[in-house]
Parts: structure tokens; sequence; C-alpha cells
């Protein structure tokens, strides 16, 4: 976070999404995004909220933590587990989509944009607990996972 102190870190705005949400419904086609989470209020877990039952997100391609939600996770003491419940960070907003070739149309929507995007895992069927939604994330200390997400 070069040129940027703790204090103006967390105080930055917000960025908005709503010009990129215009531009991904418009090129890639509402019909084929199935849905946008902004991770904010329950951090990457929040997903685990939506989608039908007997599914785990598996999120298993973050990009690195930022050194800002670092900060936060060894300031608060708090394990990875706790810390990618909490926050979301430095991934503000998922979109799930039906196969790999739209999520690169997604990705260079997002590009045009000048903002940095990734396939950050898969859906899978959730053979365990059929009757609940998952998230299995991936993060510096190995797997957790987050469940039973039921509803």
């Amino acid at each position: 976070m070069e040129g940027f102190t703790i204090g103006s870190a967390l105080l930055s705005p917000t960025r908005t999404y709503l010009p990129l949400m215009a531009k991904l419904f418009r090129e890639v086609g509402r019909k084929r995004i199935l849905g946008l989470i902004h991770c904010s209020g329950g951090g990457q877990t929040k997903i685990g909220k939506f989608g039908q039952k007997g599914i785990v997100y598996v999120k298993d391609n973050l990009f690195p933590v930022p050194p800002l939600f670092q900060l936060l996770k060894d300031v608060r003491s708090l394990s990875w587990q706790e810390a990618y419940a909490s926050y979301n960070m430095g991934h503000r907003l998922e979109a799930v989509v039906p196969n790999g070739a739209v999520a690169d149309e997604c990705i260079a929507v997002a590009k045009s944009c000048g903002i940095d995007a990734r396939t950050v895992g898969r859906v899978d069927k959730n053979r365990e607990n059929p009757r609940g939604r998952e998230v299995a994330i991936t993060n510096p200390e190995g797997s957790v996972i987050y469940y039973p997400f039921e509803g």
C-alpha cells in the first residue's frame, strides 16, 4: 500500500461497482450471470447464504491478502478462519457464472474497467451435506470449511 497511511487506507472511499455491473450486464448478459455477491457483512463466507442446496463453493485461487487485511488479522489476533468470515480480504465482488468461457468474458470486462479479476474457485456438489451449502476456502494456513448454510 505504497503512498497510504493506515488511516488513509481505512478511510478511503469504497469503489462503486455500478459501472462494472452495467457493463457486465450489457456485454455478458444478465442471464449468463447466475449471482453477484458483494463480500461485505460476512466476508468471503457470505456467498454460502445463496444458491441451491447441496453445493460447496470452493475458493482455492484467491488473490494474495492485502497488507491492510493482514494487519487487521494480526492486530485483532484473528485466526485465518475468523478473518475470512469477517472481512472481504481484498475480494469485494464475486460473480457466479456457468462456465470458464463466461468467466473469461467477465474477467475481460473487469479489466477493461481497470479492475483486476480472476477465477477464484468453482461450485461443486456437496455429497456430505446435501441439505445445505458450504464454503471451502484455501488460505495461507491450508483449507477451512464454513458450514452449514441452510435455507
